[in-house]
């Protein structure tokens, strides 16, 4: 982060998603951790993950389904019901009042959308540049799954066929 001389919101988003991941591992992962600060901390990092990067919302979505399977695979059900509970109530309550704040900032009214007026000023777009912005595309895509999907699933996959217990932070990767 300090090494970019600016604050983007990649560099932030990093960060935040370690101490996200680590604040639910604790909650979750341990059997003899202090479970209602390390629950409350990873609500509150996951809600400025979705601040920096919108893509982040899915790390409610991903911690109650892993949630909800490993309380109906071991039985645990109420446990992790007020577990769910407890993370989605503070979620949403800070979801809603930095939505609301960001709101109230810019005077309860709604941005313009300033991309519109870039975007009509770019270069002129044939067929050269369509063929190339393709395969750019297609290019990115590639190296995006062969990096971001393939290599960290088989990671974990062999890690979940080799350990004997099945632990929750494998299933929740």
């Amino acid at each position: 982060m300090f090494d970019s001389a600016y604050l983007m919101q990649e560099v932030l988003n990093y960060p935040l998603f370690m101490w996200t991941l680590y604040f639910l591992y604790e909650a979750y992962g341990k059997e003899n951790s202090k479970k209602l600060p390390c629950l409350i901390l990873g609500a509150v990092f996951s809600v400025l993950c979705v601040f920096t990067k919108t893509y982040m919302f899915f790390i409610p979505v991903a911690l109650n389904l892993c949630a909800l399977y490993h309380a109906v695979s071991g039985k645990k059900i109420k446990e992790e019901l007020q577990r769910i509970l407890i993370y989605d109530g503070i979620y949403l309550l800070l979801f809603a009042g930095m939505y609301f704040m960001i709101f109230a900032i810019n005077g309860f009214e709604r941005g313009s959308n300033h991309y519109s007026s870039q975007f009509s000023n770019l270069f002129p777009i044939g067929m050269n540049t369509l063929i190339y912005g393709i395969a750019g595309c297609v290019f990115y895509f590639v190296f995006l799954v062969i990096n971001t999907v393939f290599f960290p699933m088989c990671t974990v996959f062999y890690q979940w066929l080799h350990e004997k217990k099945k632990t929750w932070i494998i299933s929740f990767l």
